[in-house]
């Protein structure tokens, strides 16, 4: 994986020029790394420690990202109490800071776990389609990607494929990433490919 290079290239560069600063937001992309691969422990573990780490270098930014990581985590891990605090704490900390980068998937992680807990789909719904506009209006189509692929699992609108396909086909790049590759099977799902 290109980010797990990445940030041991990035923490041995902080290392070697003696900058401490960066070390917690890298600690954290480890730990979301980790998780992603499975070890959602050793990820968590290293996501609450940059965290933690984070705030003792008195900044706040990028607060909202690295919290929803940690959600996503519990997320997986099924620890949905533990899933939403951290989503309320980043929406509470880009209220504040008026940081928004990160919103869509704020909005999109707290869909997945009203999904997860059992609570209404419709609410669910709702968070997807904010996740949308909000990424729409600024312009992330990864973000979008990934709520319209939301929304689509959900099965539940007759649009939701379409938006889907539509985010999907602005891609002209990057079809071997994971959420692409989703995007891909979950549209195939939909629509099997006709028999030839």
């Amino acid at each position: 994986m290109q980010l797990d290079r990445r940030a041991r290239d990035l923490k041995s560069l902080c290392a070697e020029q003696g900058y401490a600063f960066w070390l917690p937001w890298i600690t954290c992309f480890e730990g979301w790394v980790a998780g992603t691969r499975g070890n959602l422990d050793e990820g968590i573990a290293l996501i609450e420690s940059g965290v933690a780490d984070w705030h003792h270098t008195g900044t706040r930014a990028h607060l909202p990202h690295l919290l929803a990581l940690l959600a996503e985590l519990y997320l997986r891990d099924g620890r949905l109490n533990a899933a939403g605090e951290r989503l309320a704490e980043a929406r509470a900390q880009a209220e504040s800071s008026g940081e928004r980068y990160w919103e869509a998937e704020l909005h999109r992680l707290e869909g997945e776990v009203l999904l997860a807990a059992g609570d209404d789909a419709d609410r669910a719904e709702a968070c997807f389609r904010r996740a949308l506009a909000v990424a729409g209006r600024q312009g992330a189509t990864s973000l979008e990607l990934r709520a319209a692929l939301s929304l689509s699992r959900l099965g539940r609108s007759p649009d939701a494929h379409q938006l889907l396909g539509d985010v999907l086909g602005r891609f002209s790049e990057g079809h071997d990433t994971v959420d692409l590759r989703a995007a891909q099977t979950q549209l195939s799902l939909v629509h099997p490919p006709a028999d030839d």
